[in-house]
């Protein structure tokens, strides 16, 4: 749709799971895409996807191997 309108970071991954998961459940019935960017996930599958989603939350050292 418009692209990245908001960026979530969090410390920790777990943290960062439960976080998408509450979003997740306030928009599933929006037309409102979420990403999940932490690590220990395939990064080139989360480059190739990045440009899709809405709202982003991540781990700041995930964010900086994508900024890298």
């Amino acid at each position: 749709m418009d692209g990245l309108g908001a960026l979530v970071i969090v410390p920790v991954r777990e943290l960062a799971m439960q976080v998408f998961e509450v979003l997740n459940s306030f928009t599933e019935k929006m037309e409102i895409s979420l990403g999940l960017i932490i690590g220990g996930k395939d990064v080139k599958y989360e480059q190739d996807r990045i440009n899709l989603m809405n709202i982003l939350i991540c781990t700041p050292g995930r964010l900086l191997q994508h900024i890298e």
